[in-house]
């Protein structure tokens, strides 16, 4: 029987340089100049790591997690679906909140001397 030891460093080893699937795809994505389908992030991520089993429906799936977790853009054009890192202004800005909300003593004190 194998130990978890052995096991952990089996799946390092078939990382080779040690990235995990979603770091890989975050640095594809941040090479990629015009958006890319995930077929084509899957063949060059492929490409370029040989030793690792990379799947087309697990990259897709790494994808839609950036993309709803606001790290990545989904573009479609027809029935095709192309992703790319999210930029700086296309995210929704959010404000932040006012201090005194945020903290009670803030608040209270704004009160008393009012």
């Amino acid at each position: 029987m194998i130990s978890k030891e052995q096991q952990a460093a089996a799946k390092v080893r078939a990382r080779g340089n040690g990235q995990t699937l979603v770091e890989l795809v975050a640095t594809q994505l941040a090479g990629l100049d015009p958006p890319a389908s995930a077929a084509e992030i899957t063949t060059t991520l492929a490409t370029a790591h040989p030793g690792r089993n990379i799947v087309a429906t697990v990259v897709r799936s790494t994808l839609e997690n950036r993309v709803s977790k606001g790290r990545a853009e989904r573009s479609r054009q027809r029935r095709a679906v192309f992703y790319s890192l999210l930029t700086a202004g296309a995210g929704t800005s959010v404000e932040a909140p006012d201090p005194a909300l945020r903290d009670p003593a803030v608040s209270t004190e704004s009160q008393d001397t009012a």
